[in-house]
């Protein structure tokens, strides 16, 4: 009897062992995915031109402000990245946003982005940045190193010294 109990009783517990074994695996597998740069694909403000933000920044750093034109807080915060561009001459800076595309313009056109060469603005017309990160609020800045892995993600407003800091080498 006392038999059976130890041999139920290790069973048990190797059964435990190895559940406990395969979700640790697959928390890892999860946290590899979130670290990778997720599929994000912006329409610019042509309304035509699609841009998949990896394939158009090889080997670069990112920075990806997810915004709403008509926030304060993305409005400051799109000041301080445009105060501290020469720290962020070497990143490719994208501004995505689930807003439509005539918001995208008027809020381009008040921070006059056109003048700015490293930065792109566009819609995530797939809402693969929300989803992916499952953001709840605006601002959200996620700063990739050059192998598109994840370094940082803001889920608010960042200072433009904590955004440099984050991304030195």
């Amino acid at each position: 009897m006392k038999l059976t109990i130890g041999i139920v009783a290790l069973l048990l517990v190797s059964v435990l062992f190895y559940s406990f074994l395969k979700i640790d695996g697959r928390r890892r597998m999860r946290s590899e995915a979130f670290l990778s740069l997720p599929s994000l694909k912006l329409l610019k403000l042509d309304s035509a031109t699609s841009v998949d933000i990896e394939k158009d920044s090889p080997s670069r750093p990112l920075l990806i402000l997810y915004f709403s034109p008509d926030c304060e807080h993305c409005q400051e915060q799109t000041r301080r990245i445009l105060n501290n561009l020469d720290g962020l001459k070497d990143v490719s800076i994208y501004f995505l946003s689930p807003s439509s595309i005539n918001e995208l313009r008027g809020f381009s056109d008040s921070f006059h982005i056109n003048k700015y060469p490293g930065i792109t603005i566009g819609r995530d017309y797939e809402y693969n940045f929300f989803n992916f990160f499952k953001i709840k609020g605006f601002p959200a800045i996620a700063l990739y190193d050059a192998q598109h892995k994840l370094i940082r993600l803001f889920r608010e407003e960042a200072e433009g010294g904590d955004i440099q800091y984050a991304l030195r080498p």
